[in-house]
């Protein structure tokens, strides 16, 4: 079936054009098959898990006594749960890449997950084209990856090939037999002399046994030989670690060496910039310092006002000194010129991970340490920034977070604000 049910059944819900809704579709659809190549899984809410699974190198027989060794492959299984909860796919891909509201990125992945079901329900199977068909079998919904999928799945092992292992078996059980009757031959010999034969004939019992060692010898090195040349081929397992890479190791090393070169004229011809930046970096800071000594100054004549004066010997030479007005701390939201980043005032608020809000996620890792110096690092920029530790799927990952807001309007237009200075990825999440 086309994918234009889907722009026919969102369409109307969203309040989006059809074209617009089946363009999310084709993206939404390619990311599932980078989330599959990359992380291994992706979760439909209401459907269930999309999971790649790993096979490793198994035996087989491929004909009646010819057992192969087929090289490891993947494969994506489905299991299925129609249950709604935390870390759907769907909604987080509307929210960080479509940039719909809460709202709007809910009824996307429910109006996703119903006409799936409905169509599996009706038809039996939705063809979701290139990431693949759900079918229904005997009362249970199936995933078949689709061919684009099933190759990019193979291509880590598409230079492997089946190798026969059971050569060798068969050479050893062909030799037996032939050493049996040679080994016996020196038993053969010695019986001979139990018949009478004139004392002449002696010499001839010793060429006889010298004669014999030579056909002893020969049976075992002939399975030798026959073992060597029926050995299966199994270098293509260790291929990547002997010699075949090498010509590969000698184009990389001439390509980092170039690069090195490069970069090295790039950062003498950058010095120039680099201080260009570090005047701009110093303006900024004197402006800053200018601020907050406009703010002391204006802190002082508050204090001053509110002090009575003290009485005085002679009230008529002491004349009211004319007051000043007090002037107003201005927060500018442009960022200044030639600054190298710009931190708008509403991105400078701690966020209270206890209350309830929204907050910008700039990145998410499953080491604490990472998170924590990425955290830093925007921290020393001026940016308010937490670490939040949440569970996703059985496991722990830590989100860094920057500035407290009490709506998504309001962090979106933060967001924005921000420009350059946060990632183009980054995404509005709500905490608690």
């Amino acid at each position: 079936m086309s994918l234009d049910i889907f722009a026919k059944a969102l369409a109307p819900v969203l309040g989006y054009e059809k074209s617009k809704v089946d363009q999310y579709i084709h993206k939404l659809l390619e990311l599932a098959i980078e989330a599959l190549l990359i992380q291994g899984e992706v979760k439909f809410a209401g459907i269930g898990l999309l999971k790649r699974k790993y096979h490793p190198a198994e035996p087989r027989e491929k004909e009646p006594g010819q057992l192969y060794l087929y090289p490891p492959s993947q494969t994506v299984e489905l299991s299925v749960d129609k249950q709604f909860d935390s870390g759907d796919f769907v909604y987080e891909t509307a929210i960080s890449q479509f940039q719909m509201s809460e709202e709007n990125a809910l009824r996307f992945s429910k109006g996703f997950a119903v006409s799936i079901e409905k169509s599996i329900a009706v038809r039996g199977k939705l063809d979701l084209g290139v990431l693949g068909t759900f079918e229904k079998q005997d009362e249970a919904i199936i995933f078949k990856a689709s061919p684009q999928l099933e190759d990019l799945l193979k291509k880590p092992y598409d230079h492997l090939e089946p190798t026969k292992l059971n050569q060798s078996m068969v050479s050893e059980e062909k030799s037996e037999p032939t050493e049996q009757p040679e080994l016996q031959q020196p038993t053969i010999t010695e019986s001979e002399p139990q018949t009478p034969q004139p004392d002449v004939e002696k010499p001839s019992e010793t060429t006889q046994t010298q004669a014999t060692p030579p056909p002893i010898e020969t049976p075992p090195s002939e399975p030798v030989s026959s073992k060597e040349e029926d050995e299966p081929d199994l270098s293509w397992l260790y291929e990547d670690d002997s010699q075949k890479n090498k010509t590969l190791y000698y184009i990389i090393g001439g390509v980092a060496l170039v690069i090195v070169l490069l970069g090295g004229g790039y950062l003498f011809l950058a010095s120039g910039d680099s201080e260009k930046k570090t005047v701009a970096e110093k303006v900024e800071k004197s402006k800053v310092d200018s601020d907050t000594t406009s703010k002391i100054d204006q802190a002082k004549e508050v204090i001053e006002e509110n002090i009575p004066d003290k009485p005085t010997p002679k009230p008529a030479r002491s004349k009211p000194s004319p007051k000043k007005a007090p002037t107003k701390a201005r927060v500018s939201s442009k960022p200044p010129e030639g600054a190298p980043w710009f931190v708008p005032p509403s991105l400078t608020k701690k966020l209270d991970l206890s209350k309830r809000g929204y907050a910008i996620s700039v990145a998410s890792f499953p080491e604490r340490v990472k998170a924590e110096n990425l955290a830093s690092s925007y921290s020393q920029k001026g940016f308010a920034v937490t670490v939040w530790e949440v569970e996703i799927k059985g496991n722990m990952y830590f989100r860094v977070l920057i500035g407290s807001f009490n709506s998504r309007s309001k962090a979106l237009k933060a967001k924005k604000d921000a420009g350059n200075a946060l990632p183009k990825d980054a995404f509005i999440v709500k905490v608690n």
